[in-house]
């Protein structure tokens, strides 16, 4: 791993690619790799450890480099592809809420999330960051979120009273869960 990360880009490129193709050709990885086969040369020289070259194949020296190689980079590979992944369905999510209504965004903005009941009323609203009951304290504060709540919840079109009765969940600075009702809390 340390010796992957500490090589050349070209180097990297060719171990790579052998591992992950069970081996390759100086002229197949000049071309892959988009360098001049004698870059690709130098990079097989300072691999020639693990690396071997014959008539121009190049290959492993033991199944055992390659197999453990293959691994790192698939697993390497997976790992970017996931984080790729996530990047993406998050632009999604605010190209998403950018279209949203107001309480969506807020929703999103405050890390909430809603749980209805069979009438699609909602039922329970858990915020997942910490709040904190005091007007002083470097936390946001419960009152002002529960209030913005019922604020873009009515800017969204619907019922405020129908939000109030919902049950508040939040973290306390403390480490612990308070709950309350939305329009109570919002009300202190």
């Amino acid at each position: 791993m340390t010796t992957l990360r500490d090589m050349g880009e070209t180097a990297r490129g060719v171990t790579e690619t052998v591992a992950t193709n069970g081996g390759a050709t100086v002229d197949g990885l000049a071309d892959e790799l988009g360098k001049h086969p004698a870059t690709i040369y130098r990079a097989i020289k300072d691999l020639d450890e693990i690396l071997e070259l014959d008539q121009g194949e190049i290959s492993f020296r033991a199944r055992k480099y390659q197999e453990e190689l293959r691994a790192l980079v698939e697993s390497a590979e997976y790992a970017i592809e996931s984080y790729a992944d996530r990047i993406q369905h998050v632009m999604g999510l605010a190209d998403h809420i950018a279209e949203s209504s107001p309480f969506q965004k807020w929703l999103a903005e405050n890390g909430a999330e809603v749980i209805y009941d069979e009438n699609g009323e909602p039922r329970r609203v858990r915020i997942d960051v910490i709040l904190s009951e005091l007007k002083s304290s470097s936390f946001e504060n419960v009152q002002t979120v529960a209030a913005e709540a019922l604020e873009k919840w009515r800017k969204s079109g619907n019922d405020p009273a129908v939000l109030r009765r919902a049950e508040l969940s939040w973290k306390t600075p403390g480490g612990g869960t308070e709950v309350g009702f939305v329009g109570a809390v919002a009300d202190r």
